[in-house]
């Protein structure tokens, strides 16, 4: 076997160290050159872990799993905190994903899962946000862990409060108990481990009827049923939407060493289980967003939640890599130039998505409210994408339901003499189906508004790159996008 690859296990945490510094340096970077990501979602659960209540971190919507811990950072130092608690628990993923790879079989090139998780830019584009995959991504890692222990009991418990974290714990949980069926001639104990997948459900369920005395907190669906802004279903699009995006999802440098995985994986149980938790979340998706339903937008960022599975399937595509490749240099050559190529793809495909930008433009209308406004003792209602960032400050507590115009333009009629809004056209109007007018309509008035363009510092570059000689690279790395948003603060008086 190639040599390129520390043998001894002091050489492998060495190694694995050292490519845990060097792919958080990405989140890092990110951290300090962006005030935040260009997801409303996250928004929402910032606010549901600063302004915490039993629905808020008990309800489907809020994501127990996620609500109750953020609490912690979110009371001592507000939203940076909550990010920098992201890239936290970013970072302990990807090591106990590199401790199952010591265990599976890829030794000597475990420390490559490291890079091979934190580097997926569907991973990279909720890493440092106040969002629900990362700590998905950290409670699926330690299952898969227990599982590579052979603690199989231990692993079902953990991977049971994975429904707790997202939606897709469901699916993941029905593939194991599927694996697990097949098992129970030989080892009896996984009849208790299929029944411990339940155990999540029942904590949840317990603490809801203890707090309100009912279910109503796990029973209120928060998605539609139709996902309007998908109008039509099961076209050839739709259908193959996330097949042509996967490369996107994982990364330019992780997609080839997952493709050279997937055989070799089969051949080992627990990464085998990896490959079947892809493919079926893959099929899910693939349905929900198809069919136009359970408000399903197909966003890269939903299948971040399997960077675990992906990461070790593409370690196990190094090992066959090694095998193949008999020179070290050249070996060691590959896979800097893959890791550099996957590092380069997500920062690129964070950089170019112009709702990544969002949040400067939103912090400088806030800046534009707080030069007009003795904003301490005024109330705050935002239907502006980060005003929440403000909320951090006590000034305000007042959030708009995402609902309906006729329920919205109610409520804004209905806030007190002095209210100062921040809005604009984009999360506006998506999230709560209101224009300026409907403002000015209901005794407000505009003092401030602006035309931005959102769009990455770097775009000049990008146009060069497109127009190049190797033009044709440009479009791997995902298309760069730009918007003119419209922002306004307003007065009611």
């Amino acid at each position: 076997m190639n040599d390129a690859f520390p043998n001894s296990p002091s050489d492998g945490h060495r190694s694995a160290a050292i490519a845990l510094a060097l792919s958080l340096i990405p989140y890092l970077l990110l951290l300090g050159y962006f005030r935040g990501g260009g997801d409303q979602d996250a928004a929402i659960h910032a606010i549901f872990a600063l302004f915490p209540s039993p629905d808020r971190i008990l309800s489907i919507w809020a994501r127990p799993l996620f609500a109750a811990p953020y609490v912690i950072p979110a009371r001592i130092g507000g939203y940076l905190a909550m990010r920098i608690a992201t890239i936290g628990i970013c970072a302990l993923a990807a090591w106990l994903t590199y401790l199952t790879a010591r265990r599976v079989g890829v030794g000597r090139f475990a420390w490559l899962c490291i890079p091979l998780l934190l580097l997926q830019p569907a991973l990279l584009s909720t890493g440092t946000d106040a969002m629900t995959e990362p700590i998905f991504v950290l409670v699926f890692s330690a299952g898969l862990l227990a599982l590579a222990s052979h603690r199989t009991l231990t692993a079902a418990a953990i991977l049971s409060f994975l429904p707790l974290a997202r939606p897709e714990g469901p699916f993941i949980l029905f593939v194991f108990a599927v694996i697990w069926l097949g098992e129970i001639r030989r080892d009896r104990r996984y009849v208790a481990a299929i029944a411990l997948l339940g155990l999540g459900m029942l904590v949840w369920l317990l603490a809801c009827l203890i707090v309100a005395g009912n279910t109503i907190y796990m029973t209120s669906i928060p998605w539609p049923a139709h996902t309007v802004q998908v109008p039509t279903r099961f076209t050839s699009e739709q259908i193959l939407h996330y097949a042509r995006r996967w490369p996107h999802i994982v990364g330019l440098g992780v997609f080839p060493l997952w493709l050279i995985g997937l055989r070799r994986s089969w051949r080992q149980p627990l990464l085998r289980a990896c490959v079947l938790t892809t493919f079926a979340l893959l099929a899910v998706h693939t349905i929900l967003y198809s069919a136009a339903t359970m408000g399903s937008l197909g966003l890269d960022r939903y299948l971040a939640t399997l960077a675990p599975a992906v990461a070790l399937v593409a370690t196990a595509g190094a090992g066959v890599l090694a095998e193949r490749i008999a020179k070290r240099r050249a070996l060691v050559a590959t896979v800097a130039a893959l890791l550099v190529l996957e590092a380069v793809h997500a920062l690129v495909a964070f950089d170019s998505n112009w709702l990544d930008h969002m949040p400067a433009a939103t912090l400088e209308a806030a800046r534009e409210a707080r030069s007009r406004f003795d904003i301490a003792d005024r109330p705050l209602v935002s239907a502006d994408q980060y005003g929440y960032v403000y909320l951090q400050n006590d000034w305000g507590r007042d959030r708009l339901p995402a609902t309906a115009h006729d329920v919205t333009a109610a409520t804004i009629a209905e806030f007190p003499e002095g209210t100062v809004v921040l809005w604009d056209d984009v999360t506006g109007a998506w999230w709560f189906n209101l224009a300026i007018e409907d403002f000015t309509e209901r005794g407000y008035r505009l003092v401030w508004q602006r035309r931005t363009l959102l769009d990455s510092p770097l775009s000049p570059f990008y146009e060069r790159a497109r127009h190049s000689p190797l033009g044709w690279l440009y479009y791997w790395f995902g298309v760069p996008s730009t918007r003119e948003m419209r922002q306004a603060v307003l007065v009611k008086e």
